[in-house]
């Protein structure tokens, strides 16, 4: 299981991070990750240079292209007296 908690997954550019961590992933195992919902904090990843909070579908696309399956990404309410929630992403190493 590979498991980045607002880590690696949300500050490094998809094509670089999956690739690598799929390759060290044995078949059948998980990437967990979790990061803010898309432009909760500040501009866009292209325009800032530094997060990847991309949303559900962009998931989608990014994760089976680089050897997941099984991919779930959502995102989940903010807590009670909090203004923001998490996007929580799961996929397997296909």
């Amino acid at each position: 299981m590979v498991l980045s908690i607002f880590g690696a997954v949300w500050f490094t550019d998809p094509d670089i991070l999956l690739p690598l961590v799929r390759e060290r992933m044995i078949l059948g195992g998980v990437l967990a990750f979790s990061h803010l919902p898309p432009g909760s904090q500040g501009p866009r990843p292209g325009d800032a240079g530094m997060r990847h909070d991309h949303s559900p579908d962009e998931w989608a696309r990014f994760l089976p292209g680089h050897g997941f399956s099984e991919v779930g990404v959502s995102l989940v309410g903010p807590p009670p007296g909090r203004a923001v929630g998490t996007t929580l992403g799961r996929a397997r190493a296909a």
